[in-house]
């Protein structure tokens, strides 16, 4: 059985290092070693890495980062208390021993899986947590197998690429739609993150040429282990001393939420986007995708198609969620979040109804001091947060001399800020006023206005619509490339 552990010696001499490993299905046809790979694995590159962790997931209402600890029980706080020891061990095992034919010693821990319930749905969806040095190892593999996967993407894949947001894949949506192609074929991949073959992609991940010790990364990173969220409801409901959590192995597909996952999902989908793309209004993001067609009849062809091509990847459509073809003078297409119709661009109904659900959570379950105008000021900051995302100020803490980083970029106004319908934000903003209004004179017995609301600091829906439009008026076109520079330190 060929092995997937070789090195640099034995490749010279002709001979091959055998261990009790699993075949990795031609492992070493670009068995390369390049000195980017180690720069990028050096000490110092790894703590600049982490650096730009600790900024991207800072809270700015807690005012510290936020990251989760995996299945080591290591939280940021312990950590960053010992951040040198473990760049120090990511380096070692990383960069392995020649001495000793090991090319790469660094395993991936098991990911702590958790279930959150999808919106307008009695579904689940696993959402897998990595441990922060594998985190780390991810951002920085991302970087390196970053170009060999760009080379096989075709340009309707927007998910989980620099410089392809969401935004640039509604706007190509509607360019199809005012173009002439009426009939539209909307289709979402059932269990996509599950249901991936592993061993097709790691012949794909094989043909890329990169360091080898990236293709041992990937390997372990798809074949890493899980805990179940049912043992980590067990372990949360245990009393007494702390045990090691249970550990399941991983039978199919990839880790939803992880770093690397999405790279590697577009890499899988490489060949169907390329059958795809002879079809001008193809258009993907992620496991979501939608063909503009001219007539009906092409797209019963391109229904045709897309089930033998996924049959082939064996995956198939969601039966519910896959539309039947159908005119677009009759409606509007739903496409990530949007309604997106000739004459304008709106947020879907569904996104509108949840987000006054999570805004009447944040009412309902406010809990201040005993002063009701401190109690109120409370409650209109929690709230500028939930819809507006942090202010200026806050956000130029985090920038570091010529990187800037995006206005608006996590919140809710942030990302439907490219929406045409005005008259929906007025709307919205106008039950966002009555909502506070009714809270303060229930709860706190005060009238307040919506001028009082806006000097308090909850400004309005559309002014903060038009002020992110001023602000960043390139933005759609340069906001992942501004993302792909942003954190680094200087």
């Amino acid at each position: 059985m060929r092995t997937f552990w070789t090195s640099v010696q034995s490749l010279s001499s002709g001979k091959v290092v055998t261990r009790p490993q699993k075949d990795f299905a031609l492992l070493h046809r670009y068995t390369i070693m390049t000195a980017e790979f180690d720069e990028l694995f050096s000490i110092g590159s790894i703590e600049a890495e982490y650096l730009a962790l600790l900024r991207s997931r800072h809270d700015f209402l807690r005012n510290r980062p936020r990251i989760l600890p995996g299945s080591d029980r290591i939280d940021i706080d312990l950590f960053h208390r010992n951040r040198m020891r473990s760049f120090s061990a990511i380096h070692r095992k990383i960069m392995g021993s020649k001495s000793n034919n090991t090319p790469c010693r660094y395993t991936f821990s098991a990911f702590l899986e958790r279930e959150v319930p999808k919106p307008e749905s009695t579904k689940i969806r696993t959402i897998s947590i990595s441990t922060i040095s594998d985190t780390i190892v991810q951002r920085l593999l991302q970087k390196h197998i970053e170009p060999a996967v760009e080379s096989r993407l075709c340009q309707s894949a927007y998910g989980f690429r620099k410089r392809r947001t969401a935004h640039h894949a509604v706007y190509k949506v509607r360019e199809h739609l005012n173009g002439g192609l009426n009939f539209v074929f909307e289709a979402d991949i059932q269990e996509f993150f599950d249901k991936i073959d592993r061993k097709s992609l790691v012949v794909m991940v094989n043909d890329l040429e990169i360091d080898i010790r990236a293709k041992h990364l990937i390997y372990r990173f798809l074949h890493s282990d899980r805990v179940l969220p049912v043992h980590v409801a067990e372990d949360r409901n245990r009393a007494g001393r702390t045990v090691a959590y249970t550990i399941t192995k991983r039978s199919s597909g990839v880790p939803q939420g992880g770093v690397l996952s999405g790279m590697l999902t577009n890499l899988y989908l490489s060949k169907f986007d390329k059958i795809l793309s002879a079809y001008m209004g193809y258009v993907r993001y992620a496991d979501d995708f939608v063909v503009c067609c001219s007539s009906p009849e092409q797209v019963e062809e391109v229904r045709s198609l897309v089930t033998k091509s996924l049959a082939e990847l064996k995956l198939a459509l969601h039966p519910t969620k896959t539309s039947q073809p159908t005119q677009m003078e009759s409606r509007s297409v739903e496409f990530l979040g949007f309604e997106i119709a000739r004459e304008k661009l709106s947020v879907r109904k569904k996104n509108i109804s949840r987000f006054k659900k999570r805004i009447s959570l944040v009412i309902s379950s406010h809990k201040g001091c005993d002063h009701n105008v401190f109690k109120l000021n409370r409650l209109l900051r929690r709230l500028r947060y939930k819809v507006c995302g942090p202010t200026n100020e806050e956000l130029d803490r985090t920038s570091f001399g010529d990187r800037p980083i995006l206005k608006y970029r996590r919140c809710w106004i942030g990302f439907f800020r490219i929406v045409s319908d005005i008259q929906q934000m007025k709307q919205l903003d106008r039950w966002i006023c009555a909502s506070v209004s009714k809270y303060a004179w229930m709860k706190l017995g005060m009238r307040i206005k919506r001028a009082d609301i806006r000097k308090r600091g909850l400004p309005s829906l559309v002014n903060i619509l038009f002020r992110s439009r001023k602000i960043n008026k390139q933005e759609t076109k340069l906001q992942c490339s501004i993302l792909s520079r942003y954190p680094f330190s200087s």
